[in-house]
């Protein structure tokens, strides 16, 4: 058996090199498998034979294995047992004797046999799940892999016995049975892809137990089962829909969110659904928030900007509808927007649009004029939308720093002092007048009366009702934020708000808990971390320092790796912990006190909610037409002569490669260019009538010829004729352009 050496490596290696190398490939072989998502580890025991003669390998060939597996009535962990193993070996063995074991015992041991069970998970479903049995053998060096799948579906594993053996002069060899299933594709893989990728193991001598393994937080199981079904009931549908709102790449963004979902879904098992409301802080796309939504899961998304993607998703998707309050919001004034989010509220209050937006505007008076405690709480983030207007009349000036309740009476003397008491013989005008500025001071007033004040409770009116139930669809995310009805607070790739999500948690409740997916590093101030420990990589050291927040705001952190399509896939689950009103002071004074550490140099500042125009479209006209200008002269500078119909020959000029076009301009104008984010690529993109870029190369564009194609431009003047040293390559019946005589 194993005959047929497929592969050998001419340099040796260690025992423990070689276990190592074999370990790794072991317990996570979708490193090299890409057909595999995941192992689930079944069994794994050592084995004592009483008979010496028996070669285990031998025994457990690919039809032992299938027909115990046609027993089983689904291919699962919770119906396989010891009993799979000695059904095989106890025919030849009834004295077998298994011992459950477990990796790190098998490290400690120098001989013996060992034998994992374990299940394959593909990623695609059409494939099915395979069984796989490992058999270790330490006395020979030897680890023999045999797999076979569930109900003859095709395999997402070789299906043919292999076997990795260290040899007697310490090389590393595969070995086949026979020559048949040498010459299959299945062994290419495995001497092209396998075997490379061992060796490159034990050349850069990887430690498996150093490496932080991929979904250690939850079942590997339950999460293949449900990522399984969310691929299945949205993939296909969203990969259709996408490209026809945004040009980013949906096979990355949908399924990436798809197996985020997975993982939040997979880490709220131990929840019931009604006992997790979520906020995504920062949600972008909009598409985590659809997902869990339509999942079952009650919460919401906040965005500075709405983005094309929310048209996919249906109204029941709660994402941030900050137009209908904020007066700076880019959208604010749009009428087809605000009408589109007001239909939607009424469905989801179950009301009439008209009494809702009655409803809001009592909400919003009240918290102009009278704001109580709670209705503070709930409607601060519309404190920035009233601003105290100049008292034109007898009006005195009013402090806004008043921070003790007897302020409000000495106000109130100055009131009576001042004869501001409404009268018949005052104005309607300095009534409004009166009325703003009294009720902003208020505002001010009941603001810091909260910071001293304990928040009581008392009955709600059927204004507060109302409200209560509609918070969820308003809101923007700053460092004051608090969201005291959410269990769970989501920062998927939060950018600027990612180092405060732990900290909003500690402040919003007591039962409010995080998930973080760090991607660009930002500190506290917005502004860009500053990396302390240059021995490892920006992104290590960005990670340390948020778990270091994390651990500083009281949450039992862990770190774990998602399997998404991105580089950045390490997330933090930060968990409440139940402490006392003592060292909840504690914890707040301390992480308070860090936070000011970081922002002494800088405060805080979020993104602008308008996305800047990167294309090139807002640099200075007469930088422009300089920039076209000095490209063609160095296009022209030699000379690729065209003959005209007349006789007469035009330049078309040579190619340049970008590299070297930008080399011969100005670096003052591509400085220009840069802070446009769109470069000399873009700009000459944007005349693409003169230009024409192929495989990174510039050449200019002959004029358009006229066709039915191009009968559209004639009303435009010829660029070629009043700027070219040559006119135009037409004539003015041929060309595309409006000839219009004019001296250049």
């Amino acid at each position: 058996m194993f005959q047929v050496p497929l592969a050998t490596s001419s340099t040796c290696l260690t025992s423990i090199a070689f276990w190592e190398t074999v370990l790794l490939y072991h317990c996570r072989p979708h490193l090299v498998n890409r057909k595999l998502i995941a192992v689930s580890q079944i069994l794994f025991h050592k084995i004592y034979l009483h008979s010496k003669s028996i070669n285990i390998s031998e025994i457990f060939t690919r039809s032992a294995i299938l027909y115990e597996v046609r027993k089983l009535n689904k291919l699962t962990k919770e119906n396989i047992s010891e009993d799979f193993i000695k059904s095989i070996v106890e025919y030849y063995d009834p004295k077998i004797m298994l011992i459950e074991s477990s990796i790190k015992d098998f490290k400690e041991e120098c001989n013996g046999v060992f034998m994992s069970v374990r299940i394959l998970m593909p990623r695609n479903q059409k494939l099915g799940k395979s069984i796989e049995v490992v058999i270790l053998d330490k006395d020979k060096n030897t680890a023999t892999f045999v797999a076979v799948s569930e109900n003859g579906k095709a395999i997402s594993a070789p299906p043919f016995p292999y076997q990795i053996e260290l040899t007697v002069t310490f090389n590393l060899r595969i070995n086949l049975n026979n020559f048949e299933d040498a010459d299959t594709t299945h062994a290419e893989w495995i001497a092209e892809k396998l075997f490379k990728k061992l060796l490159k193991w034990v050349e850069n001598d990887i430690e498996d137990n150093k490496q932080m393994h991929s979904l250690s937080l939850i079942t590997v199981d339950e999460y293949c089962l449900t990522y399984g079904n969310l691929k299945t009931k949205y993939g296909d549908s969203l990969i259709r829909e996408w490209p026809k709102k945004t040009n980013t790449n949906p096979q990355k963004y949908v399924f990436e969110d798809i197996a985020i979902a997975s993982y939040l879904i997979c880490i709220w098992k131990k929840y019931a659904k009604d006992d997790v409301k979520f906020v995504d802080c920062g949600c972008g796309n909009g598409l985590l928030v659809y997902i869990l939504n339509q999942e079952g899961y009650s919460g919401y998304g906040i965005d500075l900007r709405r983005r094309p993607t929310w048209d996919i998703y249906p109204e029941s998707t709660k994402l941030e509808k900050q137009p209908l309050w904020d007066q700076k919001d880019a959208q604010y004034h749009n009428r087809f927007i605000l009408n589109k989010l007001w239909d939607a509220v009424p469905t989801e209050m179950k009301s009439t649009r008209n009494l809702v937006r009655s409803k809001w505007k009592t909400l919003r008076d009240t918290f102009q004029k009278e704001a109580s405690e709670m209705i503070w709480r709930c409607l601060h983030f519309l404190r920035d939308q009233f601003t105290a207007r100049k008292s034109t009349g007898d009006l005195p000036e009013i402090e806004l720093d008043i921070v003790i309740e007897d302020t409000i009476e000495s106000n109130a003397e100055k009131f009576k002092d001042n004869n501001i008491v409404n009268s018949p013989s005052q104005s309607k005008k300095r009534e409004k007048n009166q009325t703003d500025d009294i009720g902003s001071a208020l505002i001010n007033i009941e603001q810091n009366k909260l910071r001293i004040l304990e928040i009581q409770t008392k009955n709600k009116d059927e204004d507060e009702l109302f409200f209560e139930s509609q918070l969820p669809h308003v809101g923007t995310v700053t460092p004051s934020s608090l969201f005291p009805n959410s269990t769970w607070l989501i920062g998927n790739h939060s950018d600027e708000l990612t180092p405060w999500i732990p900290v909003i948690s500690l402040r919003s409740s007591p039962h409010t808990n995080f998930f973080i997916l760090p991607c660009c590093p930002y500190d506290f101030s917005g502004q860009k971390y500053n990396r302390t420990n240059t021995s490892i990589s920006q992104y290590s050291d960005y990670l340390g320092y948020i778990k270091n927040v994390c651990n500083m705001c009281g949450f039992n952190t862990e770190m774990d790796k998602l399997r998404i399509p991105s580089t950045k896939r390490t997330c933090l689950v930060g968990i409440r912990r139940q402490v006392s009103s003592e060292e909840m002071d504690k914890i707040n004074s301390e992480i308070n006190t860090f936070i000011d550490t970081r922002l002494s140099t800088c405060n805080f500042k979020p993104r602008c909610n308008t996305e800047k125009v990167k294309n090139c479209t807002q640099l200075d006209r007469n930088l422009v037409q300089k920039l076209v200008f000095n490209c063609i002269s160095n296009l022209l500078v030699e000379e690729n002569l065209i003959k005209k119909t007349n006789g007469e020959h035009w330049n078309k000029g040579i190619s340049l490669t970008l590299s070297d076009l930008s080399k011969k301009l100005a670096a003052e104008d591509l400085g220009q260019l840069k802070k446009e984010c769109g470069g000399l690529q873009t700009l000459l993109r944007n005349h693409r009538y003169l230009f024409d870029i192929k495989n990174g190369k510039v050449s200019l564009r002959e004029p358009l010829r006229l066709n039915e194609d191009t009968t559209k431009y004639k009303e435009k003047p010829c660029w070629f004729l009043k700027y070219h040293p040559n006119g135009c390559l037409f004539t003015s019946e041929e060309c595309a352009y409006k000839h219009i005589f004019l001296n250049k």
